[in-house]
């Protein structure tokens, strides 16, 4: 037999096996996950407002992981809940310890005091809360909230030391003494300071310079004496000299309570820096509680309202309204709450809406108000509709001085939920109950609840 049929029934005995190519199947095709930018996911990661969602949103991948904790921890407040236990000491301990990149997200900070035994704790504190204040880097809005007006020496220098390192552009102060010029010339880029049942200290240039009042112009003697609003020839800001600031506070909220003197409203004005604080104003917000002197008020009003725009009041006081708005103002938001039990009768329209009642009469000096929103709490509708037929009438009349548009929001404080039916129903018969306002088409009602 030959040797090349030998070696075919052999196979490939005594060589090596020769190796068979076959082409193999190609690999299945793999599936592709579909790509977004960072940039697109922090776009819709930023419309989620839902606490709940965000944390979920954390966990879906490192994507969603930076722009969700961002979100989460951009507001922080740390206010004692559990009896016992100290929420300042456990915040820093979880700064230092567990989570140190915890403070790079934070935007927003708000500390509120409690009592500890006979003081608070702002008022003895020397290491916790300036520890906190000297981690945060990337602050834009501060709040302090002290409950016994005392704040130790530690908390104020580190106070200060925020004031000038961090880029606030918001200030909430409360409870504690306030030194405005120092903030003024350290914030540089501050636009919104609420101030609260705060003493303000005035340096040695406040002291030696104080505003001057502007005259009085009493040159129009057709309208009774009763119901003239003064006029002055020159706004504050033209008679005295004018720090040029940095700064322009757009927004000033000013909470007044029964334990202030009155005296806290003239030394404001007294300020140097009021001027230049006062030019670039656009918003004052009053917080008035059980604040009766309206000569303090009114003063305020008219130092304001040559660059104020728009004015925001709240009070359930009807012994705090004694005082007008001034004419110039163009836009009101007034916000009364009837508390039952307050009061020994069930307060008038007359009382409630008394800093309006002398608008219509300056029509002739003034434009009038261009956007009024009157909001009223109550905890009951028969409170607003079991008066008298004269009391819708004033209102009715008084309405009548806006140009534009006139809001009513009757907030009703009850229990349940209320039907959208009964809402319409309420918002129709205020409406019925202010005709002319009504046929001006100035006039648009809401109720909520």
């Amino acid at each position: 037999m030959p040797l090349r049929s030998r070696i075919s029934l052999r196979a490939s005995w005594p060589f090596a096996k020769v190796p068979v190519f076959v082409d193999e199947p190609p690999p299945p095709s793999t599936v592709r996950v579909p790509y977004l930018p960072p940039e697109i996911i922090e776009t819709i990661v930023t419309h989620v407002s839902d606490k709940g969602t965000l944390k979920s949103c954390s966990l879906v991948s490192t994507t969603f992981l930076s722009p969700a904790q961002k979100l989460l921890f951009a507001n922080v407040t740390i206010c004692r809940k559990v009896e016992g236990v100290n929420p300042f000491t456990t915040f820093l301990d979880l700064i230092s310890h567990k989570s140190k990149n915890l403070t790079i997200l934070i935007s927003s900070l708000n500390l509120f005091d409690f009592a500890c035994g006979s003081t608070s704790w702002f008022s003895r504190d020397n290491r916790v809360v300036p520890c906190i204040l000297a981690a945060m880097p990337n602050l834009i809005h501060l709040g302090l909230h002290s409950e016994s007006r005392v704040v130790s020496p530690r908390i104020q220098s580190a106070l200060i030391d925020v004031y000038g390192r961090c880029e606030l552009t918001g200030l909430s102060l409360r409870g504690m003494a306030v030194d405005l010029t120092e903030i003024l010339r350290r914030c540089l880029l501050l636009k919104e300071i609420s101030l609260a049942d705060i003493e303000l200290v005035l340096s040695e240039d406040d002291h030696d310079n104080p505003i001057p009042e502007p005259p009085i112009d009493t040159r129009d003697a057709s309208v009774p004496a009763f119901c003239t609003t003064p006029v002055r020839r020159n706004s504050p800001t033209q008679s005295t000299t004018v720090f040029h600031l940095q700064a322009n506070i757009a927004q000033f909220t000013l909470q007044l309570t029964r334990s202030m003197p009155p005296r806290i409203v003239k030394s404001l004005l007294d300020y140097t820096i009021w001027a230049s604080f006062a030019r670039s104003l656009r918003v004052l917000e009053l917080d008035l509680i059980h604040f009766r002197d309206g000569r303090a008020l009114q003063r305020l009003l008219d130092a304001a309202s040559y660059s104020v725009h728009e004015l925001r009041i709240r009070t359930f006081d009807i012994e705090s309204l004694t005082f007008h708005i001034p004419p110039n103002i163009t836009n009101v938001l007034f916000h009364f709450k009837i508390v039952p039990g307050l009061y020994k009768a069930n307060p008038s329209f007359v009382d409630i809406f008394q800093p309006f009642n002398r608008l219509h009469r300056h029509s002739h000096i003034s434009e009038g108000i261009s956007d009024v929103r009157l909001q009223i709490d109550t905890w009951t509708a028969h409170s607003l509709f079991d008066r008298p037929l004269w009391e819708w009438a004033f209102l009715d009349e008084l309405l009548l001085c806006v140009r534009r548009e006139v809001w009513i929001i009757v907030a009703l404080v009850t229990p349940g939920e209320i039907m959208e039916e009964m809402k319409e129903a309420l918002a129709d018969r205020v409406s019925e109950c202010l005709p002319r306002a009504k046929q001006k088409h100035i006039l648009k009602v809401m109720v909520i609840g």
